[in-house]
């Protein structure tokens, strides 16, 4: 029977995803001394699947670093920065908190091929024999039943496979290493903006839907190898409502804009186990729209339970979903115009109307964020993304 979809094993919890799912999949990554990195979003389900695989993994002979609660992005992140040979993400995304499942990437911190996905898939559904897991999922209680708080360092737990293969990185270690990519990252976009009034000045203009003639073209730098942009961007002087979602972003995304010099107005940043994506994130943004709006900032962002959905909110309080981040971004980012965005089925004609006019293509992929990273791979794009606010770089 075929479980694993796109997104590999999701559904309900203790369902359709189990502590023994966790075990045999953990159990099969730790084969051969495998080495693993994971983490999980706030659902209260996560910590118990995260033990699951964590005691697969060392039946297996394997090793694993947990990095807590994580985002997926920073999940991929340290599977392709660090000596791991798989990573795993404890995630229902945007779906409510009696859902979650189990993502898989590859070393490269991508999915990985059909192959493996096809040897997980079976180690899941076929458990072996001499099947270790006396796992028991705990009943669920009637009220949250606890507060997550923000933690200094993100919590770790090593389970050795063997002297000559241990982890040879720490959570701590790597959520460092993340916020200062994402602060080198953000370089990348035009300039400083100290005390500005707009963060994106030229382009709040556009109206709620998207067409070419009010869609100008920004005066950015054109540094398409980023030789002009070594200083990290400051945002020193904004002030930026981030609408956490109560997930994996709660406690990095604060501390990232903070960093960045921003003053921060997080919403729903309080997870309890039960109120990730509830009313709130990338699905639900009408708050932030509102919070925006009513303290004149100069911009929000909205993501969903696990970090991989971002939108942006203008200072009227009007949003912009990922195809209009996709715009700002092709115009802002020193792209050769002669390098395609890459978009789906489902983008709006006018971003492809809007592109046209600046020289550059619109390539549509199929639906799903694996598709739009097979296309920009195919065609050599730079940016790529959905109107749910999946982008990638």
């Amino acid at each position: 029977m075929k479980r694993f979809g796109t997104d590999g094993l999701r559904g309900k919890y203790g369902e359709t995803v189990t502590e023994e799912d966790a075990f045999r999949l953990g159990r099969f990554l730790g084969r051969n001394g495998g080495r693993v990195v994971s983490g999980r979003d706030t659902r209260e389900s996560g910590q118990s699947l995260q033990d699951a695989l964590a005691a697969g993994v060392g039946a297996g002979g394997g090793s694993l670093l947990s990095l807590g609660i994580a985002g997926t992005p920073e999940v991929c992140f340290a599977a392709a920065k660090g000596a791991f040979d798989w990573g795993v993400i404890i995630t229902a995304s945007h779906n409510p908190w009696t859902d979650n499942g189990l993502k898989l990437l590859a070393s490269s911190g991508r999915e990985p091929d059909s192959a493996a996905l096809t040897a997980a898939e079976k180690a899941v559904n076929e458990p072996a024999p001499e099947e270790e897991s006396s796992l028991v999922r705990p009943a669920p209680e009637e009220e949250p039943s606890m507060v997550l708080p923000m933690p200094e360092e993100k919590p770790s737990m090593v389970l050795p496979g063997s002297e000559d293969n241990p982890p040879t990185q720490t959570a701590a270690g790597i959520r460092e290493a993340y916020l200062s990519y994402l602060t080198r990252a953000a370089s990348l976009l035009p300039g400083s903006l100290p005390g500005e009034s707009s963060l994106f000045p030229g382009y709040l203009s556009a109206p709620a839907a998207l067409s070419p003639a009010a869609l100008p073209e920004q005066n950015c730098p054109d540094d398409p190898a980023g030789e002009k942009t070594g200083a990290s961007l400051s945002l020193s002087g904004l002030r930026i409502a981030l609408d956490c979602a109560n997930g994996a972003l709660s406690f990095l995304a604060p501390e990232l804009f903070r960093k960045l010099g921003a003053e921060t107005f997080p919403l729903a940043a309080n997870p309890d186990g039960r109120n990730i994506n509830r009313e709130c994130g990338s699905v639900h943004p009408e708050k932030l729209e509102s919070l925006v709006r009513e303290k004149r900032l100069d911009a929000g962002f909205a993501f969903d339970g696990d970090g991989d959905r971002c939108l942006m909110v203008l200072p009227e309080g009007r949003l912009l979903d990922g195809d209009g981040i996709l715009y700002f971004l092709s115009s802002c980012a020193g792209l050769p115009k002669e390098l395609p965005v890459v978009g789906t089925v489902m983008s709006n004609l006018g971003l492809e109307r809007a592109l046209s006019l600046q020289g550059r293509s619109l390539v549509r992929s199929d639906v799903g964020i694996h598709e739009v990273e097979r296309e920009m791979r195919r065609s050599g794009a730079r940016i790529g993304g959905e109107p749910s606010g999946h982008l990638l770089f």
